[in-house]
C-alpha cells in the first residue's frame, strides 16, 4: 500500500510548530537539529496550531538522540480546552526511550482516530531527578504518516527466513543479512541500537489463521524480546517474551494475539529480538497459526518453598513450576533430588536412586508439581534437583532452601502481647490496604510465590491479622503506618484495614494516618467535597488516640496536590477567573485547617507526596510551601542515579547508591522539611508484566546499606523522622513485611540500625504457626486447583459477584436467590489448561415464577478477561426440578490457553431461587 506523509517537520530554520516546551533550557535549532537541555522533572516538546484529520492507520514517527533513557509518552488532542490545555492522561501512548546518545527512529501507534482531527501534539522525554542540566534531547525530524492500511494486501503469515523475505526490513538502526541459516539481525553502528525487524503494511486475518505467533530463533544475549502488532483499529499492542539467550535455536510460542482480537485483522508487525544492544540473533521462521509449534521444550520457571517459614521435623514442601514452551506434549519428565545429610526425601527413602515421574505437560502450559522432605537440623543452603525426560535436556537445578530450627513454642490462644522497642527515631511505613480478597493475590501467588507473606495470602481486615502486624512492627521499630486511603466524591473503598485496626486488641500500641490516594478522575475535587471529606476525618479518625500527629496536628498525606489544584483552577476558569499555580490547593487546605481548628484541633499537618516525584528542583517544592503544606515526601525511591545501562531494568545496588545523594540534594534546597524514604524496591511485573521499570536483585544487605546511609544523614542534619517505602505493595514489588523471600530480615535491619536493644535481647520473631495460630489465607491454594465442586464443605471457593442474596451452602448444596436480572457468581482458578477439558456440567434446580431462562458461563484466561466473546449459554427450565446443564466448551474457539477464572450467571431475572448440587469440568 502507498504510504502518505500527512505532516512533516524538518527543523531546517526554526522550531516550526514545535514551539512549546516544558522543563527545558538552552533551546536551539542548528543544522536541522532541534536541541534542548533538561531544567526540571517533566521535559517535553509541544506542537501548537495543528489542523489535520485523523485516520486509524496513521503513525507518528521521529528521529531522536538523548542521554536520558527510560519511559516516554506522546500526547495528542483535538482541543485546547481543559486543565491541561487540551491534553489528557487518557489520550497518550507510551514509548521506550534509549539514552545511549545514538540516533534512533521510533514509530508510535497513537490510536487517535476518534479525535477526528489533531490540533496539538506533545512528546515527553524521561529525566533523572538528580541530573538536571546534564540531560539533553535532540530531534532531527518528526512526521505523521498514513500507512493506508485499508489497502494493505492480505498475506499468509508464514515466513521462512532461510529465504529472502522482502516484506520485512530493519527496525531502527539494525543491520540484517539473509543467510541459509536464517536472517541475521544485529544492532546498528556504535552498538547502541536494539536489534529488530518490522514488516511493510499488510493484512493478516487472525480469525482465519489463528492466534499463536511462533518464532524459531537463536539469540546470544539479553533477557527478553518484544513483539508489537498494529490492529485494524490503529491500536498497537506490545508483548514482551523472555529469551533463552544461549545462542542455540529455540521456538518461541507467543500468546500475543489474545482472545479480544480474534475477530480482527493486524496490519503491521515489529519484532525486537533482544533488549540488549550487543545481541545478535538469527531468525529462522515466523508464523501465525492456530497452534503452537516446535518440539516439546521444558523450561524450569521456578523452584521454591511455598511456605514462608519452614521448621525442622516438619514436612517441607518444594514446588517445581515447569512450562512447556514447545508445540508438543512432554512425557516422562523425571526429577531426582540430591539432598545433603540431615534432609530426607518423603515419602521415599534416602536412596540416591529415587526419582519422581511427573505427569505429562501439554504445549504452552505451566504446571506446578510438589515434592516433600523433612530436615532433622536447620539448613540454609542449596540443594540440587536433576531433571530428565522428553522435552528437557538432562540438567540440574540448584535451589536455595531455608529450614529453621523448630522453636517448640507453647500454643497460644491469641496473638501474644507485643514488646515495643525504643528508638530516638520516628519510624513509619507506607501501607497499601489492597488485600481483602483472593482476587488481589491471584496474580502473585502463582507467579511470584517468594513474595508470600508469613501471614499467608491474608485478609487484612481480620483484626487478628492486624494484631500480628502491630506486634511485628513495634517489636522491630516501626511506630506508625501511613495507610493509602481512598475517597472520591463521598465514596470510599479499600478501608477494610482501617476498620479492622479499630477492632484490633493491640491498637493502643500503634499509630496510623491517612495517605489520601486522590489520583481520581479530573473534576473530583471541589470546596464542597473538601468540606465533606474533612468532616469525615474529624468525626471518624482525628479524635481517636491512635491517630498519628505531628506538632500536635493530625497528619494527612496527599498523593496529588496537583489534582486538587487543577480541579479548583478549572472551576474558577469556567467563571472567567484564572488562578496561579498553587492557589487552588491552598484554598482547599485552608478550608480543612479552619474546620479542624473549629473542632478543637491545632489544624492539620499536610504532607505533599505525589508531586514531581524525587525532584530536588526548588520550583517543584516552593509552590507546595506557598500552598500551605508543611512537609514533602515520596511513595517510592526507585532511581538509578544515571548509572543504569537499561533504565527499564536495573540493579537494586544502584538505588542504594543513589539514595544518599538524593536526600542531600533535597535537604540543600532549604524549602520545607521532608520525610526521607527508605526504598523497599520496585518490581511490578505481577501487575504490568515487562511493560514498566523493574529493579532486580534486592537484598537485605542492600536495604541495610540504605538504612546505615540514612542514619549518617540523620546524624549530620538532625532529620530523625523517616518512612519505609511501602511495606506491603506485594503486586508492585515494594515490600518489607515478613515474607518467604526475606523472612524477618528487612524488619530486623530496622531495629538493629535505629533501635535500642533491650537488656533481655531483641524480641523473638516467629510465625503464627509456631504458636498454633493461623493460617490466615483467604483461600488455600490447593482449593484453587479444583476442577469439580460438590459443596460438601462450604462454597469451595465460589463467591457471590452481584445480584445475589443469601449465598450459602445447606445440605451439601449451594443455594441463593437472584435479586436482579444479572445474578452472577465467580471463582478464581490456578491456570487450568483449557485443552484438558471439553465440557462443564452443572446440576442445578431453579424455582420461581416464569419458565424460560438462560444460564451463561464466562471465563478468563492468562491473556484475556471475562467477556461476551469468552462465554457460552444454555436454556434453563425454572420448574423446581434438578437438571444437568452441559456447556460444550470445545465448541468455542475462545476456550483455549489457561483458564484463570469462571463466572456463572444461572438465570436472567430476579426473584429466582437457585440450588446447585455440583459443578464439574469433564473431558
Amino acid at each position: 500500500a502507498q504510504t502518505i506523509t500527512v505532516q512533516q517537520w524538518n527543523f531546517d530554520k526554526d522550531r516550526e510548530h514545535w514551539n512549546g516546551i516544558n522543563a527545558l533550557k538552552d533551546v536551539q535549532v542548528k543544522d536541522g537539529i532541534y536541541r534542548a537541555v533538561a531544567s526540571g522533572g517533566d521535559p517535553f516538546f509541544v506542537a501548537n496550531g495543528l489542523d489535520f484529520t485523523t485516520t486509524n492507520s496513521q503513525v507518528l514517527e521521529f528521529r531522536y538522540r538523548t542521554n536520558s533513557g527510560g519511559h516516554g509518552e506522546v500526547y495528542f488532542t483535538n482541543t485546547t480546552e481543559g486543565q491541561y490545555s487540551g491534553f489528557s492522561p487518557k489520550k497518550k501512548t507510551d514509548w521506550d526511550v534509549l539514552g545511549d546518545e545514538q540516533w534512533h527512529t521510533v514509530r508510535i501507534f497513537p490510536n487517535w482516530s476518534n479525535e477526528k482531527k489533531i490540533v496539538k501534539l506533545r512528546i515527553d522525554f524521561p529525566n533523572l531527578a538528580l541530573d538536571y542540566g546534564k540531560m539533553f534531547y535532540e530531534l532531527d525530524w518528526i512526521r505523521v504518516v498514513d500507512l493506508n492500511l485499508s489497502k494493505a494486501p492480505e498475506v499468509k503469515p508464514v515466513w521462512d527466513f532461510t529465504k529472502p523475505q522482502p516484506l520485512w526490513k530493519p527496525l531502527d538502526n539494525s543491520n540484517i543479512k539473509s543467510t541459509a541459516n536464517g536472517l541475521e539481525i544485529v544492532g546498528g553502528v556504535g552498538g547502541g541500537s536494539i536489534s529488530g525487524i518490522e514488516s511493510e503494511p499488510m493484512t493478516v486475518d487472525i480469525d482465519k489463521n489463528g492466534g499463536w505467533i511462533s518464532l524459531e530463533m537463536s539469540v546470544n544475549y539479553g533477557k527478553f524480546g518484544n513483539l508489537t502488532f498494529c490492529k485494524n483499529n490503529g491500536q498497537a499492542t506490545t508483548v514482551r517474551f523472555p529469551l533463552k539467550a544461549d545462542g542455540q535455536n529455540h521456538w518461541y510460542n507467543i500468546d500475543g494475539l489474545n482472545d479480544s482480537v480474534l475477530q480482527e485483522k493486524i496490519h503491521l508487525m515489529q519484532l525486537t529480538v533482544s533488549d540488549a544492544p550487543e545481541a545478535k540473533a538469527t531468525l529462522k521462521q515466523l508464523l501465525i497459526s492456530d497452534t503452537p509449534h516446535g518440539p516439546a521444550e521444558i523450561e524450569i520457571e521456578q523452584i521454591y518453598q511455598p511456605e514462608a517459614i519452614n521448621r525442622t521435623g516438619k514436612p517441607t514442601p518444594l514446588a517445581i513450576r515447569l512450562r512447556n514452551s514447545g508445540g508438543q506434549t512432554a512425557h516422562g519428565i523425571k526429577v531426582k533430588p540430591i539432598l545433603p545429610a540431615g534432609i530426607k526425601f518423603v515419602p521415599y527413602s534416602d536412596s540416591d536412586s529415587n526419582q519422581v515421574t511427573l505427569s505429562e505437560l501439554n504445549p504452552s502450559v505451566t504446571k506446578t508439581y510438589y515434592i516433600n522432605f523433612v530436615a532433622s537440623q536447620p539448613f540454609d543452603g542449596k540443594i540440587t534437583l536433576e531433571f530428565e525426560g522428553s522435552g528437557i535436556k538432562k540438567e540440574s537445578a540448584t535451589v536455595p532452601v531455608r529450614i529453621e530450627k523448630n522453636l517448640n513454642l507453647p500454643k497460644a490462644d491469641y496473638v501474644p502481647a507485643p514488646k515495643p522497642v525504643k528508638s530516638d527515631y520516628e519510624i513509619g511505613a507506607l501501607y497499601y490496604p489492597g488485600w481483602g480478597r483472593m482476587e488481589a493475590w491471584a496474580r502473585i501467588y502463582n507467579t511470584y510465590p517468594e513474595r508470600k507473606p508469613v501471614l499467608g495470602w491474608y485478609d487484612e481486615g481480620n483484626p487478628e491479622v492486624i494484631d500480628w502486624q502491630i506486634k511485628w512492627s513495634v517489636e522491630n521499630g516501626i511506630q506508625y503506618y501511613l495507610v493509602d486511603w481512598y475517597w472520591h466524591k463521598g465514596s470510599q473503598h479499600n478501608d477494610h484495614w482501617v476498620k479492622g485496626f479499630q477492632k484490633a486488641k493491640y491498637k493502643s500500641m500503634f499509630k496510623w494516618a491517612m495517605m489520601w490516594a486522590n489520583h481520581n478522575a479530573a473534576g473530583s475535587h471541589s470546596e464542597e467535597d473538601q468540606r465533606a471529606v474533612t468532616k469525615f476525618w474529624i468525626e471518624n479518625y482525628f479524635n481517636t488516640p491512635e491517630y498519628f500527629t505531628k506538632d500536635g496536628k493530625p497528619v494527612v498525606m496527599i498523593w496529588s496536590p496537583q489534582n486538587m489544584d487543577n480541579d479548583i483552577a478549572a472551576i474558577e476558569r469556567a467563571k472567567g477567573k484564572e488562578l496561579k499555580k498553587g492557589e487552588g490547593v491552598k484554598r482547599l487546605l485552608d478550608l480543612s485547617n479552619e474546620m479542624a481548628k473549629a473542632a478543637g484541633f491545632k489544624g492539620i499537618y499536610f504532607i505533599a507526596m505525589k508531586w514531581s516525584e524525587a525532584s530536588t528542583a526548588a520550583s517543584d517544592i516552593q509552590w507546595l510551601a506557598d500552598a500551605g503544606f508543611e512537609m514533602t515526601s515520596i511513595y517510592h525511591f526507585m532511581h538509578h542515579g544515571g548509572k543504569a545501562k537499561n533504565p527499564l531494568r536495573f540493579d537494586f545496588d544502584l538505588v542504594v547508591e543513589a539514595s544518599l545523594p538524593y536526600w542531600e540534594a533535597r535537604h540543600q534546597t532549604g524549602i520545607l522539611p521532608f520525610l526521607p524514604n527508605l526504598s523497599t524496591g520496585w518490581d511490578s511485573r505481577p501487575w504490568h508484566g515487562y511493560k514498566q521499570t523493574y529493579i532486580e536483585h534486592r537484598t537485605v544487605e542492600g536495604f541495610r546499606k540504605i538504612c546505615n546511609d540514612y542514619k549518617k544523614f540523620a546524624e549530620k542534619t538532625g532529620i530523625k523522622s523517616v518512612v519505609l517505602a511501602p511495606t506491603n505493595e506485594w503486586g508492585e514489588g515494594s515490600y518489607a513485611e515478613p515474607n518467604a523471600e526475606f523472612g524477618f530480615g528487612m524488619f530486623e535491619v530496622i531495629r538493629e540500625t535505629f533501635c535500642k536493644k533491650p537488656a533481655e535481647g531483641w524480641a523473638l520473631n516467629y510465625a503464627p504457626s509456631d504458636v498454633g495460630l493461623g493460617p490466615y489465607d483467604l483461600l488455600p491454594i490447593e482449593k484453587m486447583n479444583r476442577t469439580a465442586w460438590d459443596f460438601k464443605n462450604g462454597t469451595q471457593g465460589w463467591k457471590s459477584l452481584m445480584g445475589i442474596n443469601n449465598f450459602k451452602t445447606e445440605n451439601d448444596h449451594l443455594i441463593f436467590e437472584s435479586t436482579n436480572h444479572d445474578p452472577a457468581m465467580t471463582i478464581n482458578l490456578d491456570r487450568i489448561p483449557a485443552t484438558d477439558w471439553n465440557y462443564l456440567k452443572i446440576r442445578m434446580k431453579v424455582s420461581g415464577t416464569g419458565s424460560a431462562e438462560r444460564a451463561q458461563l464466562f471465563w478468563s484466561t492468562v491473556t484475556s478477561p471475562v467477556s461476551e466473546a469468552n462465554s457460552l449459554s444454555v436454556p434453563v427450565t425454572a420448574d423446581g426440578q434438578f437438571h444437568d446443564y452441559v456447556f460444550d466448551l470445545k465448541s468455542k474457539k475462545n476456550w483455549r490457553r489457561q483458564i484463570t477464572s469462571l463466572r456463572f450467571d444461572p438465570v436472567g431475572s430476579e426473584n429466582k431461587k437457585i440450588e446447585i448440587e455440583s459443578i464439574r469440568l469433564e473431558k
